[in-house]
Order: structure tokens, then sequence, then C-alpha cells
């Protein structure tokens, strides 16, 4: 009597609802049962797919291989040969693998599988290379139809994110069984909203807002506590826009499940990639939101460039009746200069309260400006003009450009005489001369995408004249009551650079989306000191 081993296997969870499991069995059951074998052993695997997922990665068949060295069974009985896999370029050879160790591999559907001769091996090699083309149409007809679900905007499937939940709207699937939508849930909502808002607006890192949601009781939809790389996923993840987003397709804006308006998440993705480490020398805020100091993370040292940290000094005073008391007294510290990292020979420490006193009234004098500049239709023409400007100045580059390149392909072209002494020039002018065409190529260049970025962003400024202004006008309002976490953010958007020098030198660089606005309404103010 033969020893048998039975191998059941479903790709996907929904084949698994529908019993596919058990009705594999049956099958092998029965049909082991007719040939007078004993099963020993039955392995399932659920949700494994036969196509994607190498035999070396599937458990259960490694543990059937493991066996079958030791000669543990004689039968490896399967419902169909594609249960032991959809690979073209491998599950043949699993096949030819067993029959080598002497255990015959059975189907009941198909029978056995032999290899007795020449035919028997391109039969092996044809069922499992048909069954990869099933396999390969049938996820191309899967993903076809998720793209055109989620580009009609249905929802498809798929994990839902915090914020949302589903709901039976009615909706059923083409076996008539139904099938839940999409969703804004309105307790998640809120908080999904309240991390945006104090990521933007307050500088709340990702590693406090969990633990502060933790803190509250709150949970993720599997039920476990929200970590530092869940809020970054909320804050990056674009469908909150009010989109259903696949890796083949977007869906049309949907207005029910908009949670956060486009311009909120552009500037909190922006915000989020600013803070990632590998684009440290982009950032201008500070890695902590408990940073005693206003300018935590946009402060520079004038002297060498690099970042100043926010550091706490505690000075000790002893009083006449013999107290001691002690302060914290925040200060700018350049560690470069302090430990000798570098030739740096700046100041090494500021008080952090008059640096900021100094850079609030540089942003007072900025937002009383836009307050006391009306709005009317010559501010509009004066950013008209200078758009027409730019693209002069950018239609002289290109020219500039298109001569560099000119002039460079006929100096390339003269080096083929140079080599056969037929060129009024030398080798070495011939190369000095090349270098310096390359370098004005490249200026040209640099200063067309420069005029081109800087004429597309005038453009969009003239555009959006009053949403600027209102974001002037917001800052001016809040600034002096806002919190020192607000602050910063706010100082941190306004400017692009703050450099700090002996004797509390300070300069500074408005960023240019500001900057060009602020140009275009109030031109007398600096914005550059």
């Amino acid at each position: 009597m033969k020893r048998v081993y039975c191998l059941y296997r479903v790709s996907t969870k929904g084949q698994v609802d529908h019993n596919d499991i058990p009705m594999q069995r049956i099958e092998c059951r029965k049909f082991a049962e007719e040939k007078g074998w004993t099963i020993l052993r039955e392995e399932a695997e659920l949700g494994v797919s036969g196509y994607k997922v190498s035999a070396e990665r599937r458990d259960k068949l490694q543990l059937i291989k493991a066996d079958a060295e030791q000669g543990k069974f004689d039968v490896l009985l399967v419902f169909m040969f594609d249960r032991l896999g959809r690979r073209e370029d491998e599950t043949p050879f699993v096949v030819e693998w067993f029959v080598k160790q002497g255990i015959e591999v059975w189907s009941t559907r198909e029978g056995q599988q032999k290899f007795d001769d020449h035919v028997d091996y391109l039969l092996n090699y044809i069922r499992f290379w048909q069954a990869s083309g099933e396999s390969g149409k049938t996820s191309t007809r899967i993903k076809t139809r998720i793209k055109q679900m989620t580009e009609a905007g249905v929802f498809a499937g798929g994990r839902v994110q915090y914020g949302y939940r589903l709901a039976d709207k009615g909706r059923t699937n083409k076996k008539g069984v139904p099938v839940k939508d999409k969703e804004v849930d309105p307790t998640e909502m809120l908080i999904v909203q309240e991390i945006h808002r104090r990521a933007l607006y307050e500088g709340v890192g990702t590693h406090t807002m969990a633990e502060e949601l933790n803190a509250r009781g709150l949970r993720t939809h599997n039920g476990t506590r929200f970590q530092a790389n869940t809020i970054r996923r909320i804050l990056l993840d674009p469908e909150y826009m009010g989109y259903l987003i696949t890796a083949e397709a977007m869906s049309p804006h949907l207005p029910d499940l908009e949670i956060i308006d486009e311009e909120t998440k552009m500037q909190t993705i922006k915000l989020v990639q600013e803070r990632q480490r590998i684009n440290s020398d982009k950032r201008r805020q500070s890695w902590t939101c408990r940073s005693h100091s206003m300018l935590g993370g946009n402060l520079f040292c004038a002297c060498c460039g690099k970042r100043l940290a926010s550091v706490i000094k505690k000075e000790r005073y002893q009083c006449v009746d013999g107290r001691v008391t002690e302060n914290e007294v925040p200060r700018y510290i350049c560690y470069h200069a302090t430990r000798q990292l570098n030739n740096c020979a700046g100041q090494q420490t500021y008080q952090a309260e008059r640096v900021d006193k100094i850079v609030t009234e540089i942003a007072h004098m900025i937002f009383r400006s836009i307050q006391e500049t009306p709005r009317d239709a010559s501010i509009e023409l004066r950013m008209q003009g200078k758009i027409v400007q730019l693209l002069a100045a950018k239609k002289d580059a290109a020219a500039k450009m298109d001569k560099a390149k000119r002039e460079l392909d006929a100096l390339t072209e003269e080096i083929s005489k140079c080599l056969l002494g037929e060129s009024r020039f030398t080798e070495e002018t011939l190369g000095t001369l090349i270098d310096k065409k390359k370098t004005e190529l490249k200026a040209a260049q640099d200063a067309v995408r420069q005029l081109d970025a800087q004429a597309k962003n005038q453009e969009k400024i003239a555009l959006e004249l009053g949403r600027y202004y209102d974001q002037f006008t917001s800052w001016a309002d809040e600034f002096d009551a806002a919190s020192m976490e607000r602050k910063r953010m706010i100082l941190s958007e306004l400017f692009s650079r703050i450099e700090l020098d002996r004797g509390y030198q300070i300069r500074f660089e408005v960023d240019l989306n500001y900057r060009q606005f602020l140009e275009g309404v109030a031109p007398d103010i600096p914005l550059a000191v």
C-alpha cells in the first residue's frame, strides 16, 4: 500500500472563502481511496500564488521536499498539477526533482507525470508553460479591470486607510454578491485632519504624535498602537485629497472622499520630505517641536555655513539672602566652532532671545508692508510687466545658449582637422576653447532654467494674488499671539535661510515664492540682507 502526501493550494483569500481547499481535499481523498493508497499527511497553502511565489519561498512545499529526501512517502498527490506551481522556468523541474527522488507525482485530473522518454519531458514543460501563460493572462485581466474601476471612481478593494471605512451602498459584483464601498469615517477623519494640522502648523514630529494618540487610547485599523511610520504614511498618502489610487491608475477627484485639501497635502508632503535625513541640506525646520527657541533648523553660521543648534544653558545665581536660583537660557551654538570641527572663526554662542527679537522685527516689517499696501489693479499690472521682463531675459539667455552650442559643435568638429594637421588651432588652444565654451553653455543653460522657473512662478503668483495676500495678512494677525511652535513654522516658510554673524549681524533671504510676490506688491522692502 503506497504512502501518500497531499498538497493543496489556493492563490487568493477569495478562494479560501469559497471553500476551494475542502473541494481539493475531497477529490484527493476520493482518488487515493480508489487507488488503495494511504494518505499520511495533508498540507495546505492558503493565499500563495503559484505564479508570483518561487518554490524556495513556499514553506509547505519545502517541508514535503525534506520528507521526500528521507523517503517518508511514495506518492505526491495534488488536485491538478498547477497546484504545484505555475512558473514555466521552475515548476517542471520541481516535478522532475520529486520523480528523481523516487516519488510518484499524481494529479486527480491529469494522472501521473512520468519521465520515461523525451515526450514526457516535453509534455511536462508544456503543461507548466501553459499554466504560466494562463496566470499571466489572469493577472492582466485583473489589473485591467482594477484600472477601469479606479478610473471610473469605483473602489476596487484593497487596504482602507485610517480615516475611511467600508460601507454597504447597494453595489453588487457581476455574480450579484453585495460588495462594499469606501467612505469617510467621521471620527477618524478628525484625527487625520489633526495630524496634518499639527505637523504643518506646529511642526510636531511623527514620533510625538504617535505617542500622544496612543496615550488617548486610539488604535489603528489593525488594533495596534500608532507608530511614527503610521503617522508618516498618513501625512504622505495622496488619497486623502479625495482620490482612489492604484499602481496602474488614479480616479477623478471624488469630493465625498476628500479629507485634506490639495494645498495642505502638498505642503505636508514637502515638510515630511524635507525632514528626511537624506534631504538634511534642504531642511528649514527643527528636528523636534520641543525646541525652546524660535529659529531651530533654519539658522546658520555666517562664517562656516553650518546649521546652528538650539541648546539650553543653565545659569546659577546666588541671591543676597544666600538662596541659589537656576535659570534656563536658550542659546544658539555653532558646534563646528566650539568643537573645532572646521576653520570657523565665527562667534560660538548667541543669546536666542536677542536673535529671535531681531528676526521678529524683520518679520513684522514685512507683515506691516503688506497690511499697508492696498490691493489694486496696478499691482497686477506690475506683476504682468515682471513676467514680460523674465520671458524676454529667458529669450536672450536661450539665444546665448544656442550660440554657445553652435560654437562648441564647430570646435568639436575642428578636433579631427587638428589630428590631421589641417586646423589653424593647436591641440592646447583647441582644448582651452572647448572648455571655455562648455562653461559658457552650462551657464546659459542654468540661466534659461532659472528664468523659466521664475517666470512660471510669477505667473502662478499673478493668478493667485488674493491667496498670497490672505497668507501674509493671516500671518500678521496670528504671529504675536501664536505659540513658539507656530512662529517657528511661519518663519521657516517665510525665510529660506537666515545667517548669524559676529555682533548679532543677521543676513536673511525670503523664500523665492514670497520674494517674487513681495517684489510685486512692495518693491521697497529689503528681501535679502
